[in-house]
């Protein structure tokens, strides 16, 4: 059985009104995919050694309103647009402490998200990345290989241009596919998101801002696949959850089954192992949390009893199905 491990998430969304779609990408078969540019958000990233009263500066010629914490240990922010007091961009653009200051973007589903200073791009047999990027003068701070195929990369610009440098190395006919790295802003959607401190630690609730798992920045990469299976050896997993119900596969009750259960359900109020199934793997939907890697599979076996009691044999039974 394969298993991931997937790190990454983001921030909080303020919707305003759109506006006309003149921003689009390449997908990976060649078509153009559309995004209206809106006011909601502007992400900024600064250069190495500004400093906090710098980036405050900035961050207050944004929105005003916005006090935000943790900002001494940020590199990367998100702050939400006062729509009565719309920022210049170019402005922000050539400030000298910022690398770049990038404008929200909304795609046809309602997915709001930020193009990043990355490209994630695939270039064809025969060519040499680093030529091909020299000859058409692009502006990169560096790059490396990423993934299993030896001629995909990760560039990394000098600057935030990813959307308009991803399609013109496309458009050089030299890549198979060239596309920017986004931040895709959700989390408006998800109930409890903003409780979820470990994948995104903003300073919520008195915490300390950065100590997470960085699931945003993973997410950009991937928030896996569902061939990608994880078993939950607990007790047991409620099999009509709403967040997970349509991420599971047939379970196992590995118990004498005594008090009810079936296929790796809980029984009762003792639902373990369906906190655990939600934190991997919760679906990316409207209703509560989002799992680590959403995209994946979970198969729900149940080898403990209602009172945290577990027998060897149960747990071997348990083990030997997954």
């Amino acid at each position: 059985m394969r298993t991931s491990i997937i790190i990454g998430l983001l921030v909080f969304i303020f919707s305003f009104p759109a506006h006309s779609q003149d921003v689009f990408v390449y997908d990976r078969n060649g078509a153009k995919e559309y995004f209206e540019r809106i006011d909601s958000i502007v992400q900024i990233k600064f250069k190495d050694g500004t400093g906090n009263n710098e980036k405050l500066a900035v961050v207050q010629s944004v929105n005003s309103k916005v006090n935000y914490s943790g900002i001494s240990i940020e590199k990367r922010i998100c702050i939400p647009v006062d729509k009565n007091n719309l920022p210049d961009y170019n402005k922000l653009k050539s400030d000298s402490s910022v690398v770049y200051a990038n404008q929200s973007l909304q795609y046809g589903d309602g997915t709001i998200q930020i193009p990043t200073e990355k490209i994630l791009a695939r270039v064809k047999e025969g060519y040499k990345i680093k030529e091909v990027l020299d000859k058409l003068n692009i502006e990169y701070e560096n790059f490396r290989r990423i993934g299993h195929n030896q001629n995909s990369y990760l560039i990394i610009l000098k600057n935030g241009e990813s959307v308009e440098t991803a399609n013109l190395l496309y458009e050089s006919g030299c890549f198979e596919h060239a596309q920017p790295t986004f931040a895709r802003l959700m989390t408006s959607l998800k109930t409890y998101y903003t409780d979820q401190w470990g994948l995104n630690n903003t300073g919520q609730n008195g915490g300390t801002a950065g100590i997470d798992i960085n699931a945003p920045e993973a997410w950009q990469i991937t928030e896996g696949c569902d061939d990608i299976v994880v078993a939950v050896l607990d007790q047991g997993v409620d099999l009509d959850h709403p967040d997970l119900a349509g991420n599971l596969l047939t379970g196992y009750d590995a118990t004498d089954g005594s008090d009810g259960a079936v296929n790796g359900d809980c029984s009762g109020n003792y639902a373990h192992g369906t906190c655990c199934a939600g934190i991997i793997a919760a679906i990316d939907n409207t209703i509560g949390i989002k799992g680590v890697a959403p995209n994946c599979r979970i198969i729900p076996v149940r080898v403990m009893e209602n009172n945290f009691v577990s027998y060897d044999d149960d747990a071997t039974e348990g083990m030997n199905y997954a």
